[in-house]
């Protein structure tokens, strides 16, 4: 990379774990980036200084305000500030494009399909997916297909929870917020298997699970569910990547199809009209060996194109490009 140390600028924030992985173990382990974490101090980082002595400022945080504060100033000089995106409807909870603007962003990038970014976003922001997530020495070993329950499907994730609360709180939290603020807006085909009696989910029987457990606790499953109605997410990765007969919600609205993945041969596709026909093919016969096939060419497929190291060489040949390098 141009630059006087060939190096990136982060202010990390508080990211979750995986975000954990991806910013603080995969980038710095990129044989062509040398990342420097200048942490989350407002008001006290030296602008200047960060523009003459590295190439591009990454924020992992684009929604939080008090970056404005720690790189006042930004906007004088000439270096180069990438941002790693909030979810597209975060746009609905700040005033996103008076950030943008005040950080001088000239980048964003997330693993959701530019489409949902646009939604939301004018088309003059630049912005790239860059599918992330899994973090490939948690889902170096899995559990051998022939030891994992085969007649249940297992689910994960958030799902629409308003459903269960008294009338007076559902009226104060939910029919007051935007839509794409509740979650049954973005899970509603994975809210709706949670309730299929051969689904169970992770929490359920696993609850104290967190980033670290989840590939143990996916290959303890031969089958799983991937479903997210607005855009794809890690779970359409981390899923196949444990292993697991992944049945993935592909739609035209959630644009999962960019990943990669090939019905009936890298994962099975599901939608809303023909799901429970899916999981009933395979529950019908969850030993005939086609399924195991599908697994293992998800499994492989994931590890070889989708993981933090491949995420990583994405983002740095997005860096080259913004730098002006062939």
């Amino acid at each position: 990379m141009v630059g006087n140390k060939s190096a990136m600028s982060v202010n990390s924030g508080r990211p979750d774990k995986s975000l954990y992985y991806f910013f603080r173990e995969a980038l710095p382990r990129h044989p062509h980036l040398d990342v420097q974490f200048m942490g989350h101090y407002a008001n006290r980082l030296d602008v200047s200084m960060i523009a003459r002595e590295y190439d591009a400022v990454l924020l992992t945080q684009t929604d939080d305000p008090t970056q404005v504060m720690a790189l006042k100033g930004i906007r004088d000089e000439s270096i180069p500030v990438v941002g790693f995106a909030s979810d597209p409807h975060a746009y609905l909870k700040h005033d996103m494009l008076k950030m943008y603007a005040d950080l001088k962003i000239d980048h964003t990038f997330h693993g959701f399909h530019p489409a949902a970014f646009y939604k939301y976003y004018p088309h003059n922001l630049k912005y790239t997916q860059i599918p992330f997530g899994v973090e490939p020495r948690l889902y170096k070993t899995v559990r051998p297909w022939e030891e994992r329950v085969d007649d249940y499907l297992v689910i994960s994730g958030i799902l629409e929870e308003s459903r269960n609360l008294p009338q007076r709180l559902y009226d104060r939290w939910y029919r007051k917020r935007p839509a794409a603020l509740l979650p049954n807006h973005h899970y509603k085909l994975r809210t709706r298997c949670s309730g299929l009696p051969y689904v169970v989910h992770t929490r359920d029987i696993f609850p104290n699970q967190g980033t670290d457990q989840l590939p143990e606790v996916l290959s303890s499953f031969r089958a799983a569910i991937a479903a997210t109605t607005t855009f794809s997410t890690v779970k359409y990765m981390e899923t196949p990547a444990a292993g697991c007969l992944t049945f993935m919600e592909v739609t035209d609205q959630n644009q999962a199809r960019v990943l990669g993945y090939e019905d009936g041969k890298t994962a099975v596709f599901i939608d809303e009209s023909n799901h429970q026909d899916r999981f009933q093919e395979y529950l019908d016969d969850p030993s005939d060996p086609k399924w195991r096939r599908i697994a293992d060419a998800g499994r492989t497929y994931t590890m070889n194109n989708l993981t933090n190291d491949t995420a990583a060489d994405k983002l740095y040949c997005l860096m080259r490009t913004i730098l002006g390098e062939s």
